[in-house]
């Protein structure tokens, strides 16, 4: 594989990503890259700057980054993942039981990781059943009891 590398893309439309002006990795240095085939979840990509195999493999395990000006906009019932990081979480009754600390998938739904003011961390599923209200600066759950150890 001459100069390719393979990249997991974490959008929508995987070739949104050919298209973003402000790509970068952590230092900084930008890229520009062009996708090829997809294997299974990811995907064979020609970057622009990488012509041989050698280069390719400097830049594994490589994060590349977008700003949040080049994200699409969003409708007013989707929200990025990143933004529910470290956003307060609520009962019912509206108080405050800890925060989101992450959001995964580990393949048969999205689960928000909460980390409680007190107690063990815990998964519940980001779905209605658990998720009663979202807001800007906090979400509400409900039915989260079954769900901590």
């Amino acid at each position: 594989m001459r100069g390719l590398v393979k990249l997991r893309v974490y959008l929508e439309n995987p070739h949104d990503i050919e298209n973003f002006e402000n790509l970068t990795d952590s230092n900084g240095n930008p890229y520009r890259l062009k996708l090829k085939n997809p294997i299974k979840t990811d995907w064979v990509a020609e970057i622009e700057t990488v012509t041989n195999r050698t280069h390719a493999e400097l830049l594994r395990n490589t994060d590349l980054f977008v700003t949040r000006d080049d994200l699409p906009d969003l409708d007013s019932d989707e929200v990025y993942y990143h933004d529910l990081i470290k956003r307060p979480v609520k009962n019912k009754a509206g108080d405050v039981i800890g925060v989101i600390e992450d959001v995964n998938n580990f393949g048969a739904s999205d689960v928000l990781l909460i980390k409680p003011i007190a107690g063990k961390d815990f998964f519940i599923p980001y779905s209605p059943v658990c998720v009663a209200e979202e807001h800007d600066d906090f979400i509400v759950i409900q039915n989260y009891e079954d769900f901590q150890s």
